[in-house]
């Protein structure tokens, strides 16, 4: 069984969505469930901060791409932090998206 924590914090302009564990088919829905109430809340502005992310599935990286999308449809963005190891290789061997790296330790999900 997968374990997933997470801890939401404003920093205007961005809301940051911090978490550990695995992000797998199991714990996705809290990413989903997060995101959700993060647009209800009008912030638009997201960053996922991937620095004690320790495994990442195929799952987990849809519910980042259908976040991604969320964010967009309202008007705003969903960006990877500090992305590393198993999650970076995963989120770069996606054959529809393209990482496009802001700089060392952020990464745009521009699929």
């Amino acid at each position: 069984m997968s374990r997933l924590l997470a801890a939401v914090a404003d920093y205007r302009p961005c809301t940051v969505i911090s978490l550990w564990g695995e992000l797998d088919m199991e714990s996705a829905a809290l990413v989903e469930y997060l995101v959700a109430q993060a647009l209800e809340g009008g912030r638009v502005r997201l960053v996922v901060d991937a620095a004690r992310l320790e495994f990442c599935d195929w799952a987990g990286l849809e519910a980042l791409l259908a976040a991604r999308d969320r964010a967009a449809a309202a008007g705003g963005s969903l960006r990877l932090a500090f992305v590393h190891g198993q999650v970076r290789r995963l989120v770069g061997t996606g054959q529809a998206c393209r990482v496009v790296p802001a700089d060392a330790e952020l990464v745009a999900l521009d699929w």
